[in-house]
């Protein structure tokens, strides 16, 4: 029976009604994997070869309650397919994970480590401007990102606020603060646990909302966009973000399907465009999300047919 691994976050933390890396679990199942699940920390080099510390069988039934952890050393050869979706932080474990799956090329990874080593969700979209697939101008989100206070000033300067403020290594929404003006953004800059990314408000989030487009093997396999609180620029579904069906259409999806072809070269096979009016804010590649919501939109079951195609 062939294995597949997935390498992801505590499995008691995951909420089974919205998780990708579930489903993906489920559709291995369907199709007669034997499904294991480990954390990064569980990756380990033993005696000249990759293993993986006392993996989590996943069963055939009641996938969601019941979860036994096999005993000592499983071999990283024996997995035919590897996904990696952890969420961030970007912390030592995460880069050793990357690190000692990146020695390695006989077992696939979804997404391959070389590029989660590479490339930062944030910044993705610039390596993306450098190679001519995105316009600087039209297609990036004006950013300051520095630890020089003089020198975010100086940008806050050239914009009109407001300004929105993410942690660097945050996601999912966590620690995004809106700031009104120059002193908020100063308070925020200095009362700081680690480095902000700090951008002019874009006032398409309230209008045309935050546009999820889901990538699949340099495909877009489906898209929906959210729009978040009125009184809020945080659009994800599970901080009261809304999310409403919209066509993606003319040179937007033109845009869409050059970048999932672009990343499909780098060795992104799954990945999640966060997309305001047309400027692609991030480039989700850990552990993109969005089948769930997609499927509740629709009312139709879209699981097997569009994450199937990831497992052969």
């Amino acid at each position: 029976m062939k294995q597949v691994l997935i390498i992801g976050d505590p499995l008691t933390t995951l909420k089974p009604a919205t998780d990708t890396s579930l489903a993906l679990a489920e559709i291995a199942l369907k199709k007669n994997y034997e499904v294991f699940w480990c954390e990064p920390q569980d990756i380990v080099f033993w005696n000249q070869s990759i293993h993986v510390v006392r993996p989590t069988v996943m069963p055939h039934t009641h996938i969601h309650e019941s979860f036994n952890r096999t005993e000592g050393l499983k071999p990283l050869a024996d997995f035919s397919l590897i996904f990696v979706r952890k969420d961030p932080p970007f912390d030592t474990n995460y880069h050793d994970l990357c690190w000692i799956l990146a020695s390695q090329n006989k077992v696939p990874v979804i997404n391959r480590a070389e590029a989660l080593l590479r490339f930062h969700e944030k910044s993705l979209p610039w390596h993306a401007a450098t190679w001519g697939i995105l316009d600087p101008q039209s297609n990036l989100v004006p950013t300051c990102l520095s630890e020089e206070w003089d020198v975010v000033e100086s940008f806050c300067k050239t914009h009109s606020g407001p300004f929105v403020c993410k942690p660097w290594l945050g996601h999912a929404g966590s620690g995004v603060q809106l700031c009104h003006n120059v002193a908020e953004v100063k308070e925020a800059f200095f009362n700081r646990k680690e480095k902000l990314l700090v951008q002019p408000c874009l006032e398409e989030i309230h209008t045309q909302g935050d546009r999820r487009v889901f990538l699949i093997n340099g495909k877009i396999a489906f898209h929906f966009v959210r729009f978040p609180p009125s009184d809020s620029v945080i659009s994800n579904t599970a901080r009261g973000g809304r999310a409403e069906l919209c066509p993606l259409e003319g040179p937007l999806k033109t845009l869409c399907e050059n970048l999932a072809q672009f990343l499909w070269s780098q060795g992104i096979f799954m990945a999640g465009l966060d997309i305001i009016g047309n400027r692609i804010g991030e480039i989700n590649i850990t552990s993109p999300t969005g089948i769930k919501i997609y499927e509740q939109l629709t009312g139709q079951n879209h699981c097997d047919t569009l994450l199937g195609a990831l497992i052969p």
